[in-house]
């Protein structure tokens, strides 16, 4: 995008609310699954029969559901066979990282998105 270009914004059938006064544009960055970011996530999660849930901030960009995505095929790959699939949770912001929670019977939340 230029430096100086001109974005017209509108605000049709509001009802409530504020408009926004500033609109911020982020550009999308990609967002990959290093070999190391691999090794540390088989090391945490530990036992492949262990139920893992990947959860991602809801309203996110395409970028982190490719994202979450790459995590659940590797996990597969990987012979982690107990994956509940992505689920979506309320959240907003750019991409701030991965969160590893262990739960009560082994089970592990996988939180992607901007959760800090």
């Amino acid at each position: 995008m230029a430096e100086n270009a001109t974005i017209n914004v509108s605000s049709e059938n509001q009802s409530g609310g504020i408009t926004a006064g500033i609109v911020n544009l982020i550009q999308e960055q990609e967002i990959t699954l290093s070999e190391q970011d691999k090794n540390n996530l088989g090391d945490m999660l530990g036992d492949k029969y262990n139920k893992i849930y990947v959860s991602l901030q809801s309203g996110g960009s395409s970028n982190l559901t490719a994202f979450a995505q790459s995590i659940i095929n590797f996990l597969h790959n990987e012979g982690f066979n107990n994956l509940q699939g992505v689920n979506e949770i309320m959240g907003f912001g750019a991409f701030k990282g991965v969160v590893v929670e262990k739960k009560p019977d082994n089970i592990f939340v996988i939180f992607i998105g901007a959760l800090q």
